[in-house]
């Protein structure tokens, strides 16, 4: 059975310190959290915040990581930031990081996405940590399930792995009976999220994102389509308002935390 996980970039507008964070999702049930890099990297110990978060019975699902390692003539030797949100990743207790399409202006052949994404999954053996490839339905390269799938298949790793999202699924038309064709061990983390229906796929922004079944997603097919595939990783609440939360953190983290868990309770029913 997946687990739930809670996304801190949810609550980054109410500016708490991850250790605060943290014990609020442990006491809102939440299994695992998601990291960022940016503010591992600027704690004092990374290690503190790992050790915080298994005293709370928590693992750290992945740490998401925005350094770039997509470059249109190869990523050797020029992975240095991405090797210290690894190392920031690994002092915190995550064996994974997000690689995400980040500070790519351009676009780049796929072939050498791959390339660049075996170098990545090369340094990650030195450092102990594993890069997850991560879609982003606005970049110009990596915005589609299908790029996802075609990394994964090329770069001749076993291990290769793949972050998803509801909303950028949804807004690159990828839509979600992909996810059909993606071996579940593949995913070990899936965004959670919901979306609009008075916008446009292609208008939406990243601010537009909706707490589960707030919004016009089809998540209980998309929850279907994860398990038909033994999806068995992170089901991870992200959001990233715009705004503070108008309700207490810890109520809109047991929100969603329900809200999660009865959409998955109703995916398991007949359809």
């Amino acid at each position: 059975m997946p687990g739930y996980c809670l996304n801190t970039a949810t609550f980054h507008r109410e500016k708490l310190p991850p250790e605060k964070l943290v014990e609020l999702a442990a006491d809102a049930g939440y299994g695992a959290v998601e990291l960022w890099a940016g503010e591992l990297r600027e704690h004092e110990a990374p290690e503190d915040v790992g050790r915080r978060v298994r005293d709370l019975g928590l693992a750290v699902a992945n740490v998401i990581s925005v350094s770039p390692w997509i470059f249109a003539d190869g990523a050797r030797g020029r992975l240095e930031a991405v090797r210290q949100d690894m190392i920031a990743a690994r002092r915190a207790g995550s064996t994974r990081i997000a690689a995400a399409p980040a500070g790519v202006d351009e676009p780049v052949p796929l072939d050498r996405v791959v390339e660049c994404y075996r170098r990545l999954c090369e340094i990650g053996d030195e450092e102990g940590v594993k890069p997850m490839v991560e879609i982003w339905a606005s970049a110009p390269v990596l915005n589609r399930l299908g790029h996802a799938a075609y990394v994964l298949c090329e770069c001749g790793r076993a291990d290769a792995t793949a972050l998803l999202d509801v909303y950028h699924l949804h807004k690159s038309g990828s839509g979600f009976e992909g996810l059909r064709r993606i071996d579940g061990a593949s995913l070990p983390v899936f965004h959670v999220n919901d979306v609009p229906a008075s916008i446009p796929p292609r208008e939406l922004h990243v601010h537009d994102r909706l707490l589960p079944g707030d919004g016009a997603a089809p998540l209980e097919r998309v929850f279907r389509n994860l398990q038909s595939v033994r999806f068995d990783g992170w089901l991870s609440l992200e959001l990233f308002p715009a705004t503070p939360w108008q309700a207490p953190v810890a109520e809109v983290m047991r929100l969603g935390l329900e809200k999660m868990k009865a959409i998955a309770a109703r995916a398991t029913g007949p359809e």
